[in-house]
């Protein structure tokens, strides 16, 4: 392919190589639709960098891929530690740290190459988030090619380019499609109209070419058509040839085709019709369009046979990608080899923490063993439900551990089946399921009681939060992920009671990953994070913070991923960063495999932003909450669901409903309702009994017997009715709203306009308009009505703490030195960073420096206004 319209793109690429070259490392993102021609603009970059080292690798959209398919292959191409390591099959953090070990070693200019990470497996998203936050002072480039035509707004690829655009490394480059011009500079010389060629292709540099190259006059119908009537002038052996070349894949081994063919000499004959082209000992074909319309049009009956032909050649080879030969055997029809294969591919996608990949290839396993023994069938459940619970597809996992239950009932094998009805308990808490996860908890107990002193019987003990059974015989048999869980749940205990919870916590934390368990290690940083925001120490909440999403995000555990953000919105509501609370919680509430425990703190957070905002549809939320909050039973989480819904009540001046609303709180905080993984938490802590004691004295002015144990500030010094040293305490834990409602419920005109001023400065619209009413009422008169004026031109809705921050990005400051300047973490200027990109509708730091200085939002006039917003 001619490479027309494309010279800025390039320049762009040898400026990010000079810079690299010089010690700047880079990632560019190199977006656009299929067949825009991603692939040739980097082989035409190569050719003209010379001076560096490149290292190609690709995902595969053929079948499911192999976990970390790209770094397989340049390992094989890099050789030295990370090859040895991938031939051992180590961790992918090993795997990680020698790559990067490797890349750092070298003293000229390096190149990695990943293409079409669209079909990326989790791991190797991972992989680009590693990179991205290490190679800053590094020689090294790494391209990433992408299709943007297809991305949906919560999937893994999306999710992890938001992420890498914060990063100070990052470039993009988009691909757009030719012009009618440049469609009629390639269409020069042939009798073909060049505005109609436009019309049909759209542009698209691949499409163009194949119309051209299909060796008519006259325009195809269609692009299939263009593309398969490059296959008319094959002799049959080649067309052949090209069917098993398609369903091998985009990419293979020359020695691999070439075995597979009865005369070695067709292979040329592909190469010169150019539907093949030659990468060194490799093919591949021009593009993956091409081999998909091919593949299609292979008849179903000779695919089998296809299948069969690649799976034993892959075989006589010493092939060990068991992802590929899982596909290769479920095509064939050989259920046996599937089942082999696809539980091998699973274990080893599992253990790279490519999770989603592990269900993908357990799900290959257990559609080929219907004929299989029980065991392997309840083995292969058990898995794909643990994957499955990692991901945070609870309802998925639930059915499938029930076929498990069901297997292991028939083998006659109470343990495993103890053990599966622990794991189907937690399967119904996070559905929300309260009776049903008790009576499997007492079900898994009943059936490990009778054989002693095991190991099922320690995990049944932990799940019915029999904390000193389990840890006893946890420690007797050591087990680490039992004795982790077992302190956490402990943990939960300890607060319920009053006491100090951090040290068990803790403790189970250092448990989990000394003992390599993610699954508990993301419970313990979930629990942690959850626990600090509830009892209101945001500073420790937030030094956690970092670390545990961070974690989870790298070990692929969705379940706690998404745990930690939902919380985070909390946090966020909390903070007054109603902004991001908004935009965290409507993300995370628009994924539709989201557990329903997992949307509970979303749900409420962002329905109580909305009441306080005015904005319509906060009901939606708080109805699905209170009934998710129900139906599990407990009354740790059915307390703060029925505050948010006072709160809304009392904002409409619906006050016998908000009392109403207030009294469920209260009878539920009398005691608990069932027993929960929290059941001994269920009982209301000091922190709980404030926040009732508080609403009760807003609504009805009255005492009560709590108000008096209350000791708690800033509760104390706002239930004593000193509400200006309460308003000063929450600023200092940075709860600006809750200043607010302090000063409101003091009733003295100088604090009703201080608080209708910081209401109306965080845009709590209807907070605001009650504000104004009691005022109204007590007589007051001049009460400034609507919005500030400063508020109302505040553009794109910025935060005074993403303005400081905008203003330290627009002067070139990294990430690290503005987490140096304003004393947070790199993690949190990371979030605000792609907050603001976000706000500024741009893809780029530079974009956003250039577009705050556009609005005048930087140096002395952000400042000033940040300050003026407070």
């Amino acid at each position: 392919m001619r490479l027309i319209e494309r010279e800025s793109q390039l320049a762009a690429l040898h400026q990010y190589a000079g810079e690299a070259d010089r010690g700047q490392g880079r990632l560019v993102l190199i977006s656009g639709e299929s067949g825009i021609g991603k692939s040739v603009l980097l082989e035409e970059f190569a050719r003209e960098v010379g001076r560096a080292h490149w290292y190609w690798g690709a995902c595969d959209g053929l079948f499911t891929p192999a976990a970390l398919g790209p770094l397989l292959e340049i390992a094989a191409q890099l050789g030295g530690e990370l090859l040895r390591l991938r031939r051992v099959e180590a961790k992918r953090d090993r795997l990680y740290a020698a790559l990067l070990q490797q890349l750092s070693e070298t003293s000229t200019l390096t190149a990695l190459v990943i293409e079409d990470v669209h079909w990326a497996d989790d791991a190797t998203l991972d992989l680009l988030g590693y990179l991205s936050r290490r190679i800053q002072h590094l020689r090294v480039l790494l391209l990433v090619t992408f299709r943007d035509d297809a991305l949906v707004a919560n999937e893994p690829l999306r999710l992890t380019l938001g992420a890498l655009a914060s990063q100070r490394t990052t470039r993009r480059l988009s691909l757009p499609t030719l012009t009618a011009g440049g469609v009629a500079a390639l269409a020069q010389g042939t009798e073909i109209d060049a505005t109609e060629l436009h019309r049909l292709t759209a542009g698209n540099p691949f499409f163009v070419t194949e119309v051209l190259q299909a060796g008519t006059d006259a325009l195809p119908a269609s692009i299939r058509d263009a593309l398969l009537a490059r296959t008319t002038t094959l002799t049959a052996p080649a067309r052949n040839a090209l069917e098993v070349a398609a369903l091998i894949g985009s990419r293979m081994q020359s020695e691999l085709l070439v075995s597979l063919l009865d005369n070695p000499l067709i292979m040329d004959e592909l190469i010169s019709n150019g539907l093949l082209i030659k990468e060194g000992d490799d093919l591949r074909f021009r593009h993956e369009i091409a081999r998909v319309v091919i593949e299609a049009a292979i008849p179903p009956y000779r695919k089998a046979a296809i299948h069969t032909k690649i799976m034993d050649a892959l075989l006589k080879a010493g092939c060990d990608d068991d992802a590929r030969l899982a596909f290769h055997a479920e095509g064939a029809g050989r259920a046996d080899l599937v089942l082999w294969y696809g539980s091998r591919a699973g274990r080893r996608a599992s253990e790279l923490w490519a999770h989603r990949e592990a269900a993908a290839q357990y799900e290959r396993a257990l559609r080929s063993a219907p004929n299989s023994d029980i065991r392997t069938r309840a083995e292969l459940s058990d898995a794909l439900a643990q994957e499955l619970a990692l991901l945070d597809s609870w309802q998925e996992s639930a059915k499938v551990r029930t076929t498990a239950l069901e297997l292991w009932r028939e083998a006659g094998d109470p343990g495993r089946q103890s053990k599966s009805l622990r794991e189907f308990a937690k399967a119904m808490w996070r559905l929300c399921r309260g009776p049903e996860w008790l009576r499997a908890s007492e079900d898994a107990l009943a059936l490990a009681e009778p054989l002693g002193p095991s190991p099922e019987l320690a995990r049944a003990y932990e799940g019915m939060g029999l904390v000193r059974q389990a840890r006893e015989m946890a420690e007797q048999f050591g087990l680490s992920d039992v004795l982790s869980d077992a302190l956490d749940t402990e943990a939960w205990q300890i607060r319920g009671m009053g006491g100090d919870w951090t040290l068990p916590m803790q403790l189970a934390l250092e448990v989990a990953l000394s003992g390599g368990h993610e699954e508990q290690a993301g419970r313990a940083f979930a629990s942690a994070y959850m626990l600090y925001g509830d009892d209101l120490r945001f500073e420790e909440a937030e030094r956690s913070y970092d670390d545990a999403l961070a974690y989870c995000e790298e070990h692929d555990i969705g379940t706690f991923a998404v745990c930690l953000q939902g919380q985070r919105t909390a946090v966020l509501e909390q903070s007054g960063d109603w902004h991001e609370c908004l935009s965290l919680g409507h993300a995370l509430l628009d994924q539709q495999t989201l557990s329903p425990w997992n949307r509970l703190r979303p749900l409420c957070s962002t329905a109580k932003v909305m009441a306080r905002r005015g904005q319509p549809g906060c009901w939606t939320y708080l109805d699905e909450a209170i009934e998710s909050a129900t139906r599990l039973g407990e009354a740790h989480w059915i307390r703060p669901v029925a505050i948010a819904r006072t709160e809304a009540y009392w904002l409409e001046g619906r006050l016998l409903a908000a009392i109403s609303e207030l009294d469920r709180v209260r009878s539920f905080s009398a005691g608990t309702t069932a027993a929960t993984p929290h059941a001994a938490a269920a009982g209301a802590t000091a922190v709980d009994r404030c926040w009732i004691a508080l609403w009760l004295r807003r609504l009805t002015g009255t005492a009560d017997a709590v108000d008096h144990a209350v000791d708690i500030e800033p509760f104390a010094s706002q239930l004593a009715g000193d509400g200006a040293r309460a308003a000063m305490l929450w600023d200092r834990l940075g709860c600006p709203y809750q200043a607010a409602l302090a000063l409101l419920d003091t009733k003295e005109e100088t604090h009703l306009r201080e608080s209708l001023t910081r209401l109306v400065d965080l845009g709590a619209d209807a907070t605001a308009r009650l504000v104004r009413r009691t005022m109204r009422d007590l007589g007051i008169r001049s009460i400034p009505a609507g919005a500030r004026t400063a508020t109302k031109a505040h553009p794109y809705g910025l935060t005074a703490r993403e303005q400081e921050i905008l203003q330290l990005l627009s002067q070139g400051q990294s990430n690290e030195e503005i987490s140096a300047s304003l004393f947070i973490s790199v993690r949190t200027v990371e979030h605000h960073v792609s907050a603001i990109l976000g706000k500024l509708g741009t893809d780029s730091r530079k974009g956003a420096a250039k577009e705050a200085r556009k609005l005048g939002l930087t140096h002395s006039q952000g400042l000033s206004f940040a300050t003026k917003s407070r």
